[in-house]
């Protein structure tokens, strides 16, 4: 194993890759650690691919409403902060996760003077209002 992929493993806690496949099985045990990775949010080599794949396994598994919380905030946090490639990802994991609470804070945020800030929170919140809208439908 080469320096390069020596560091790059060592960037994610311990028991992750662990974590990672029971998410992937649909195993809720894995969800703690996977929480945790995208409340930190770090960014280097492939980790977006990682917290996109994170993200499609959360929407899989039954949540606490305190996991669920988090992930609102932690997604609150990533919408007013920035766009990389695993955004979409995260938008049709917070549309899993809608609540009213979760929308009303989102059209807080897509009322942003930052027009950054202002678009991401909007795609999000199309996904999010568009699962409300499905919950009420018969």
């Amino acid at each position: 194993m080469t320096d390069f992929y020596r560091k790059l493993a060592d960037a994610y806690p311990a028991g992750f890759w662990r974590d990672f496949e029971r998410l992937k099985v649909g195993d809720a045990a894995g969800a703690e650690s996977a929480i945790s990775f995208i409340e930190a949010d770090p960014w280097f080599f492939r980790s977006g691919y990682t917290k996109a794949r994170l993200a499609t396994y959360l929407k899989r598994i039954p949540l606490s409403p305190l996991q669920r919380e988090r992930l609102h905030d932690a997604l609150i946090r990533i919408a007013a902060s920035r766009y990389r490639q695993e955004y979409p990802y995260f938008c049709r994991l917070a549309r899993s996760l809608a609540t009213p609470h979760f929308a009303a804070r989102l059209a807080d945020l897509a009322a942003s003077s930052n027009a950054d800030v202002a678009r991401r929170a909007k795609w999000m919140l199309a996904q999010v209002e568009e699962a409300l809208r499905l919950r009420r439908e018969p």
